[in-house]
């Protein structure tokens, strides 16, 4: 996080691999990061997409929009391996 913008990597298979690294806006509330933003995948992906949702340390809980497609989505953080977890 830098001055409220925050970084995801979403990474996954839904029909096709894909990944995606996007900036929101965030803020903390408590344990948890309000966040919102917008963000272009590209033609093939549906275009512009609106987020707005929330963030812990194990998971991101939200929903999208774009101008063909809404929907939720909830992700878990993937465990760290053991070498990179002592640093």
């Amino acid at each position: 996080m830098t001055d409220g913008v925050w970084r995801a990597r979403f990474e996954g298979e839904c029909g096709q691999p894909y990944k995606y690294v996007i900036t929101m806006n965030g803020r903390q509330s408590g344990k948890v990061v309000l966040f919102q933003g917008t963000t272009d995948l590209g033609a093939k992906d549906g275009g512009v997409h609106n987020w707005i949702g929330r963030a812990t340390e194990t998971d991101l809980t939200g929903f999208y929009s774009s101008e063909h497609h809404s929907g939720f989505f909830r992700l878990k953080r993937q465990p760290q391996p053991a070498t990179q977890q002592s640093r």
